[in-house]
This record gives structure tokens, C-alpha cells and sequence, in this order.
């Protein structure tokens, strides 16, 4: 796999990732559930269903 493969596979897994954080939310899950459960911050489960806080780079 070369890195253009690999950057564009990360994107998807990202974008699967925060899917189903939309979708636990939506169930009624809250931000501190679903973090424990992905093991990061309340405020990044925050940035992510907000739209706001992208990666800085």
C-alpha cells in the first residue's frame, strides 16, 4: 500500500468513525458514553458532532 492508498483508507476509517458517533448520539447515547467508549475527550465528541475543532495540521 503506498501513502496515497494509506491517506485515503485513514479518511474513510475517519469518516466511519465519526458516523457512528452521530449515530450512537442520535440513539440517545451521551458525549461522555461515546467517549469512553472510543477512549478520547467529551469536548473532541463535542467538535466532532458540532462540526467545528477539525484537526490542526
Amino acid at each position: 500500500m503506498n501513502e496515497k492508498q494509506f491517506d485515503k483508507m485513514m479518511r474513510e476509517l475517519t469518516n466511519i468513525k465519526n458516523l457512528l458517533i452521530l449515530a450512537a448520539s442520535k440513539s440517545g447515547a451521551t458525549s461522555t458514553e461515546i467517549s469512553k467508549a472510543i477512549k478520547t475527550s467529551d469536548s473532541r465528541i463535542r467538535q466532532i458532532l458540532t462540526g467545528t475543532g477539525g484537526k490542526k495540521k
